[in-house]
């Protein structure tokens, strides 16, 4: 049998709204929601939602009882990531989960250079502790590294993309290839991963397994080459075309600045560390296109998904 018991904490947020969206709209899971008091969460037809006290293991067990997955989708906004993700697991074990997917989804950290990047040792000590758990025999785990999220990162501006100024930081020349995927491709790698019954090999694959996922492994200059042939496009088909932020986009081209992120790096401030962790000589989102997506369910990308992917990015 697979999952069908689904609770998952924090259902609002970059990632966990889509995987919420993925999980209900999927029709295959009983999925109960675990919010703070006065959240805003209203939970739809055929949802669960209970308050719960996140730093208390008892008021978290007993919102879980009954479950048989948990699907951690907290962010830095709830806290300690590490003390609040322990509790959840400690909180699953106590109520009798058998799997726990952590709030991971970010590089590669299971292997050098990112298991020792400073940047992501909340999220490093957090997969250490739910490890130590499921080699006790308490629990088992599924982890989802998809590198950089390309829909989020560039509308978020983090991924190196201004897109309402129509400029990009090209990050030692902005020839090197990353790893890239969709925010709805993680939401969707998540529902396979619960939906894999038992009797299949792949469950026992997936269990106690850190997954590698990715959409494209592409540069930024080919990002860039796109974008600037789809604004081209429509400033030629709607001069008056809007941007994401409604403003008559100025510009039919993007603004490319190249910056030496080793350079960048020795500003010691927190955006320069994750530029160094996605984007560096040692970074740890280009591990290519041998990974994990297939066990992961997803499925391959073309450039013309990507093309598509990237005109929502614009003008969506």
């Amino acid at each position: 049998m697979p999952f069908t018991k689904i609770v998952q904490a924090g259902a609002g947020g970059n990632i966990g709204r889509p995987i919420f969206e993925a999980l209900k709209s999927s029709g295959k899971f009983e999925l109960t929601v675990l919010c703070r008091p006065g959240s805003s969460f209203t939970p739809p037809e055929n949802v669960i939602r209970k308050d719960v006290d996140f730093t208390n293991v008892q008021s978290l067990s007993d919102a879980m009882k009954g479950g048989e997955a948990l699907v951690i989708t907290v962010g830095r906004t709830a806290g300690d990531v590490f003390a609040v993700q322990k509790t959840l697991i400690d909180a699953a074990i106590e109520a009798g989960i058998k799997r726990v997917i952590p709030s991971h989804y970010g590089t590669d950290t299971e292997r050098a250079p990112g298991k020792d990047q400073k940047i992501s040792q909340a999220v490093i000590n957090v997969m250490n502790y739910v490890k130590e758990k499921a080699n006790e025999g308490k629990i088992t785990w599924t982890s989802v590294m998809p590198g950089t999220w390309l829909d989020f990162g560039m509308k978020a501006g983090y991924a190196g993309f201004s897109i309402p100024n129509r400029s990009a930081i090209l990050f030692d020349g902005g020839n090197s290839r990353y790893n890239y995927t969709l925010c709805s491709t993680i939401a969707d790698s998540i529902v396979f991963i619960l939906s894999v019954d038992s009797a299949d090999e792949r469950f026992g694959q997936l269990e106690n397994k850190a997954l590698r996922i990715h959409d494209w492994f592409v540069s930024q200059n080919e990002l860039l080459d796109i974008m600037d042939e789809e604004l081209a496009k429509r400033e030629e088909s709607d001069p008056t075309a809007t941007n994401t932020e409604g403003e008559v986009a100025a510009a039919a081209k993007f603004n490319r600045q190249v910056v030496s992120v080793a350079e960048l790096a020795e500003q010691k401030n927190h955006l320069a560390m994750l530029y160094e962790a996605l984007f560096g000589m040692d970074n740890s989102c280009s591990w290519g296109t041998d990974d994990e997506s297939d066990l992961a369910g997803v499925r391959p990308k073309t450039n013309e998904d990507m093309r598509e992917a990237l005109r929502g990015v614009l003008f969506g």
